[in-house]
């Protein structure tokens, strides 16, 4: 009898030749069989089907076909599973393939093949020993599988991982339609904000049209009237005062556009000195006493309290303030009175003492709707408003805006035809070591002023130059000068003006004063004021331009010019500007 070691190694060498020359496939047989005999044990083997026997004894073959056809099942659906696995795995590019997962693939595959198909297979063949190789087998992805298991870890969270992501792709999007949303009401408040400024550019456009060329209307055809040969003297007056009045208010429109301008740059300054608040709002008080008068109304001053004599603030921010007021409560009341009541009051929210200020009218009154957006620019109570008293609607814009540079704010109640009062609140500063003045004591100061006699027009003696490119402002301020008593020269551009003022200085006959206009041909003022200043012309040259903001006023002063007046400007106020500048350089009779 042939060994099993010489079945295998025949087997594995494929020696076709046995010791007795015997035919290949007679040996090759010889050698399956003594494999076949060695896993099966040489058929010393009681298979299964035979321990499955009924009473009778003879094989219990509805449950034998029972066991196998549960155990295919099984082995079947394991080969769909597998197959599956293999598909997905295969699917996936190479580099993102999970390996791990098909390490335990093999090991479920394995286990079908060691367990099931070797359960079907011992039915009728004894292969424990073939069993054992497949276990080996199992026993190598096993181990293999056990190493890194950190790698299977990702799996296990896969359906955590996916939730989470949903989740987070969910509440990404969640945002994401959030915030079109709170985009899309912002584009549409934008949209009605720009579709409401072109609106206001509209109304302002029309408003400023018809504020400025009002005023231009009357100035053009009562210079006309002026001109008549046919006019007499008390016509030709009563001409001259309407073109003055109607000057001064184009004036007042271009002021508050000019200013409203400089707010909204933010580049509007306030100073804080030493005044007077009964005498700040006394000017305003006389200014406007006249105009009262015509509308048949009484306007008054009273004082509430004692006030301090003097307070810090900027008294011409604060004279325009009350100006605005007081010009709104006029121009609002028909019949009744106008009353401005000044005060003292303790001030709840900051804690301290605010000169207070209300002015009080009879007039048509504001109501509840109104009052919130009478601050706003150029916006009055409504269209019959303006269409009936006029206005650009920018005053109590700018009341707003200059209480609170002064340190206050300004507030309104009212109520339909009952009048307003509007209340401005002022910080006064430190008025700790300032006199307290009363009712009393008000009213004689107040009437001192009155009872003093009118102030002599001041006489100036000196030679000026004055120089401007255009004609009749060259006459008119020719003959505001020659009046004062100055003898003026007069060109009309700036390279005469330099030249007219070096041949003077050089034969020891400088004027006393030059005064040019910043815009000219030739040569501009400011130009001219660096060329003086590098030859050596150390005397008074001021500007006199028609360009009023604060940048133009700020290049003009580092130009080289002692002091930046902006036209249109009253005689008297150009005279007594003079007086003061030349009475610094001791040059006034």
């Amino acid at each position: 009898m042939r060994t099993l070691e010489g079945d295998i190694t025949t087997l594995i060498t494929g020696d076709a030749c046995g010791p007795a020359g015997a035919a290949p496939s007679a040996i090759s047989a010889a050698s399956v069989e003594g494999v076949v005999g060695f896993f099966t044990n040489s058929g010393s083997y009681m298979p299964r089907i035979e321990c499955i026997r009924n009473e009778a004894g003879e094989p219990d073959w509805p449950w034998i076909i029972v066991l196998v056809a549960l155990t295919g099942g099984v082995i079947f659906a394991y080969m769909r599973i597998f197959a599956f696995w293999l598909r997905g795995y295969l699917r996936e590019a190479p580099q993102d393939r999970n390996r791990k997962l098909m390490d335990l693939a093999n090991i479920f595959l394995w286990c079908a093949i060691c367990g099931y198909v070797m359960s079907l297979v011992m039915f009728v063949w004894p292969a424990y020993r073939l069993l054992a190789v497949f276990l080996f087998v199992l026993n190598v992805w096993c181990w293999r599988f056990t190493r890194n298991l950190g790698d299977l870890t990702v799996s296990f969270s896969a359906r955590r991982l996916a939730r989470e992501l949903a989740e987070s792709i969910a509440a990404r999007n969640s945002e994401l339609e959030r915030q079109v949303e709170e985009r899309t009401r912002e584009l549409e408040s934008a949209r009605r904000e720009a579709i409401g400024a072109n609106q206001a550019k509209s109304r302002f456009l029309a408003m400023m049209s018809h504020e400025i060329r009002t005023p231009m209307t009357a100035i053009l055809g009562f210079a006309e009237l002026l001109g008549a040969p046919e006019a007499t003297q008390a016509q030709r007056t009563e001409c001259a005062r309407t073109i003055n009045r109607h000057g001064e208010h184009l004036l007042a429109v271009i002021n508050d556009i000019l200013d409203l301008s400089k707010m909204e740059a933010g580049r509007l300054d306030v100073e804080r000195v030493c005044c007077s608040p009964l005498t700040c709002v006394s000017d305003v008080i006389d200014l406007y006493r006249g105009r009262a008068t015509e509308r048949g109304i009484t306007l008054e001053l009273v004082q509430e309290s004692p006030i301090p004599e003097r307070i810090q603030t900027d008294p011409t921010r604060l004279r325009q303030a009350v100006m605005n007021l007081v010009s709104n409560a006029v121009k609002f009341t028909e019949r009744g009175s106008v009353r401005v009541a000044l005060s003292i009051e303790r001030d709840e929210r900051s804690d301290r003492d605010m000169v207070i200020i209300r002015v009080s009218d009879t007039g048509v009154g504001i109501s509840e709707d109104q009052i919130a957006r009478l601050f706003e620019p150029f916006m009055q109570a409504d269209q019959s408003t303006t269409r009936r008293f006029g206005g650009t609607g920018l005053g109590l814009t700018i009341t707003r805006r200059l209480s609170e540079l002064l340190g206050g704010d300004v507030s309104v109640r009212s109520a339909v035809g009952e009048g307003a009062t509007f209340t401005l609140r002022v910080d006064p500063g430190d008025v700790s070591a300032c006199v307290m003045v009363t009712t009393d004591e008000s009213r004689s100061m107040m009437r001192a002023p009155t009872d003093a006699a009118p102030p002599r027009r001041p006489t100036l003696s000196g030679r000026v130059l004055f120089a401007d490119d255009a004609p009749d402002n060259q006459r008119l301020f020719g003959h505001l000068l020659t009046r004062a008593g100055l003898v003026v020269d007069v060109v009309a551009d700036g390279s005469a003006a330099v030249a007219r003022a070096m041949d003077a200085w050089r034969h020891c006959r400088a004027y006393d004063v030059i005064i040019l206009d910043v815009q000219m041909p030739e040569l501009d003022g400011a130009s001219a004021v660096r060329a003086l200043r590098v030859a050596g012309y150390d005397g008074l040259v001021i500007a006199l331009s028609a360009d009023a903001m604060e940048e133009a006023r700020r290049i003009g002063i580092e130009a080289g010019f002692d002091e930046y007046l902006t036209k249109p400007i009253a005689g008297s106020v150009l005279i007594e500007t003079l007086r003061a500048i030349m009475q610094r350089r001791t040059m006034i009779v």
